[in-house]
């Protein structure tokens, strides 16, 4: 469609075709064919404001707040942590709603002053109003695509097949990248679905990944490989110890950013 509208591709990045959907379209109108999952900042020179957005499922995280008269926003916590005016503070209400959810929901963060762009919205700051952030814009709502599909009702038969063709389509969309495509494979019902689904569109065997336990309660290994064995995977095991596992405890609670 870009393409029929006059644009000419200098490469094949992700990254150059989202900055000339805006160009064309505009934010709202690429965020609602965008198809994956993402969070993106974009900065237009002309009207000198930043837009933070974020993909529909909230897949990908976006942080963000005003520290003094900094506008700062990253995907972790810990990168806005290294900023010299943070000051730590917890959350009191976030805080009470970790123990209520066990997460932390948007569109609070565990630290006072630091927000968590909500799934399926963005927001546009203007840098020269410090403090000053409107409310996030919705361009999708989980809820009105279940009203528009409940609306439809169809056939067992029918949805099972329109749920299959739905994954591999999902699926097969998410095969098209610039570097080799790979997959974790447990075993388990959910990514032994996602690996048929992939090796049934590709020509080659694709790389699927698995990490074995040498506690026989929590490997799942062999059962992944038998899995792989049979859709014929170029597959890989990595096998982790339980003192390696027990060395990354401490390092829990950074890795994670936020309870």
């Amino acid at each position: 469609m870009l393409e029929a509208a006059g644009v000419r591709f200098r490469g094949r990045s992700d990254t150059e075709v989202l900055l000339e959907a805006i160009a064309t379209w505009g934010m709202a109108r690429t965020l609602e064919r965008a198809n994956g999952m993402f969070a993106l900042a974009c900065w237009d020179k002309v009207d000198r404001r930043l837009t933070l957005a974020r993909d529909r499922f909230g897949e990908k995280p976006l942080y963000f707040g005003w520290l003094d008269r900094t506008f700062v926003f990253a995907s972790e916590l810990k990168a806005i942590r290294r900023h010299p005016a943070f000051t730590g503070a917890i959350d009191a209400d976030a805080l009470t709603q970790y123990f209520r959810f066990a997460c932390v929901p948007a569109p609070r963060s565990i630290y006072e002053g630091i927000s968590k762009l909500s799934p399926g919205t963005f927001v546009s700051v203007d840098p020269t109003q410090p403090r000053l952030t409107p409310e996030p814009t919705p361009y999708w709502s989980a809820v009105d695509a279940a009203i528009v599909a409940a609306g439809s009702p169809i056939a067992s038969g029918d949805a099972s097949d329109a749920v299959e063709a739905a994954l591999r389509t999902s699926v097969g969309l998410r095969m098209v990248a610039d570097v080799p495509v790979g997959a974790f494979l447990s075993g388990g019902t959910d990514s032994s679905l996602v690996v048929a689904l992939m090796q049934a569109q590709s020509s080659q065997p694709i790389r699927t990944f698995t990490i074995g336990f040498d506690a026989e309660g929590y490997d799942e290994a062999a059962r992944a490989s038998a899995i792989a064995g049979h859709l014929g995977t170029d597959h890989t095991e990595l096998y982790v110890t339980a003192s390696e596992a027990q060395a990354v405890v401490p390092r829990l609670a950074a890795i994670y950013d936020e309870p």
